[in-house]
């Protein structure tokens, strides 16, 4: 028989869909980093450009992060300071920023 590293090579698999993820709550592994704190809070409230991707490439500073920045904050805090109130919707914000990079990834 075939090593399996040949068998992967001929395509002599079963082609099984992968489903990364199955919960908007993902984002919660941020809590295992220390990324759900007051302080993060704090430091993201003062710098709110950390909540653009950096997988998007945008360049520090510029118009196009700005943008990015101002639209991440309105679409997923309706412009309210990130706090414990809006925990929820950070998470969700974590969760979908790590499908995409995951997709990406696979994608590249």
């Amino acid at each position: 028989p075939d090593t399996l590293d040949t068998l992967m090579k001929k395509g002599q698999f079963a082609q099984v869909p992968v489903i990364l993820g199955c919960s908007v709550r993902e984002g919660t592994v941020a809590t295992m980093f220390n990324g759900v704190s007051s302080k993060a809070f704090k430091f993201i409230n003062g710098h709110p450009e950390a909540l653009v991707p950096s997988f998007l490439g945008l360049k520090p500073g510029s118009e196009e992060e700005k943008e990015t920045r101002d639209e991440i904050w309105k679409f997923y805090f309706k412009e309210n300071p990130l706090s414990w109130d809006t925990v929820q919707e950070y998470l969700v914000k974590l969760a979908m920023e790590q499908t995409a990079c995951i997709h990406q990834t696979l994608n590249s």
